[in-house]
């Protein structure tokens, strides 16, 4: 017995459904709702995204993710991407999927959270209405995240399809 697969497989498949159902979450049901609520839902999403633990949450979530299923992969395959069997073959298109999912999380969202950190930092520095262009720049920084979000949850459900099913994948 391996007890550190096993390790690997439990942080893996835990951290795992946290980052694909908070995704998921977050796309179906709270972005939504604060679209249609529109200014009634400002004070709660300005919460919600830059004060709570959501984002650091699904930050450590994804990277945990990432990073016990890179140990695991390599452990099993080396360092190269093998389509040998069709098991192999869904890992390593699901540990792809996975990666591009999670980059797609660094570079669109919480980049963008951080840029919004930082205007509103601005914002509250200066103690007074904020700026035409420093709302500019946070309603385009929300349009990249509002962008990038669906992309990002469609692929990780994409990843978690094949990772579940890959033992039954045949070439």
């Amino acid at each position: 017995m391996n007890i550190l697969m096993i390790v690997l497989r439990i942080i893996h498949f835990i951290f795992g459904a946290v980052w694909v159902g908070g995704s998921i979450l977050m796309v179906t049901a709270i972005s939504p709702t604060a679209v249609q609520l529109g200014e009634d839902a400002k004070s709660f999403m300005q919460h919600f995204t830059l004060k709570s633990k959501f984002a650091p949450l699904m930050f450590s979530a994804s990277t945990l993710t990432v990073l016990s299923g890179l140990w695991m992969y390599t452990e099993n395959f080396g360092f190269e991407i093998n389509m040998t069997t069709g098991s192999a073959l869904a890992l390593s298109l699901g540990g792809l999927g996975g990666l591009a999912g999670w980059l797609g999380a660094f570079l669109y969202i919480i980049r963008s959270l951080n840029g919004i950190k930082s205007v509103a930092g601005e914002i509250t520095a200066a103690g007074g209405p904020p700026k035409p262009e420093q709302l500019e720049k946070i309603a385009g920084l929300q349009g990249k995240i509002a962008a990038a979000s669906p992309i990002i949850t469609v692929l990780l459900v994409l990843t978690l399809a094949l990772m579940s099913m890959g033992e039954y994948f045949a070439l």
